[in-house]
């Protein structure tokens, strides 16, 4: 009878989730070597919400030898989420490009990797290492790429985890209001005290005016913010709580003549 067991459980942990209790919408795929290198060895593949598990016959494994070398294990991530780079923290010089997580298979557990860099679609194209991804497969949504190497002396070790970590990324919050009343003293309010929001002034968008207010600083980009922002006029709440950044609408801009993440939020 077979003795099925979790050999390595690979996760995806994403910042921008952490206050929520949704899954990191990703999945995780093998490389075709990859495939081989387990059905010879008496694994295979479950996925899971945000991740997968390789399991195996530990009795079958147990009976041949460990590799000679350390064997490389090649998997892919893909997005499920087409706003996913909007909320991740990528270079903002290459903002479509490919996490890559490397990582060796030793005694500790669980093994909690970040990206090691960011690879642009040349990188994967020219590189030997990245044979087995497609070109194909760099247009749908892939946002990882795993090199997981295991070790020969620890070849036969179980229930090892590894968590793949992202991290959520940082915009301007800017503001738009529309107004007919434009002699009242607006301004943004954080109720801890620790936020300031400066004017941009007056733009007229639809030939309507509309009031713009901009952080001073980037502010964390999350599916669940913590930020209490209000919105006063003569020292009056307006609004209670104002809506926070949404990656639906972040784009890169200049601003104080940088490129940054820029999130437009309107207010009725």
């Amino acid at each position: 009878m077979s003795n099925y067991v979790p050999y390595i459980a690979l996760s995806v942990n994403h910042e921008y989730f952490s206050n929520s209790r949704m899954s990191v919408p990703v999945d995780v795929a093998p490389t075709n070597d990859t495939i081989q290198w387990l059905k010879h060895h008496y694994m295979f593949l479950k996925p899971t919400l945000g991740g997968l598990y390789v399991v195996a016959d530990i009795d079958m494994l147990k009976e041949i030898s460990p590799p000679d070398s350390p064997a490389l294990l090649q998997f892919k991530v893909f997005s499920k989420d087409p706003l996913f780079r909007n909320y991740t923290d990528i270079p903002l010089s290459t903002p479509m490009s490919v996490a890559l997580f490397e990582m060796h298979l030793g005694s500790e557990s669980p093994l909690s990797v970040s990206p090691k860099q960011w690879l642009t679609a040349e990188d994967i194209i020219s590189g030997d290492q990245y044979a087995a991804i497609s070109e194909f497969e760099l247009s749908q949504n892939l946002v990882g790429i795993i090199n997981l190497t295991i070790n020969d002396d620890f070849f036969y070790n179980e229930n090892r985890q590894v968590i793949l970590n992202y991290s959520h990324t940082y915009a301007y919050w800017q503001y738009y209001f529309f107004t007919d009343n434009e002699s009242k003293e607006y301004q943004i309010i954080d109720s801890n005290g620790e936020l300031t929001f400066k004017s941009i002034g007056i733009q007229h968008l639809n030939h309507k005016p509309c009031l713009v207010f901009r952080s001073n600083t980037s502010l964390p980009v999350l599916h669940r913010s913590d930020l209490t922002l209000q919105l006063k006029a003569n020292h009056k709440i307006i609004y209670r709580r104002l809506a926070s950044a949404s990656p639906a609408h972040i784009e890169i801009e200049t601003v104080d003549n940088q490129l940054q993440r820029l999130c437009h939020i309107f207010l009725a």
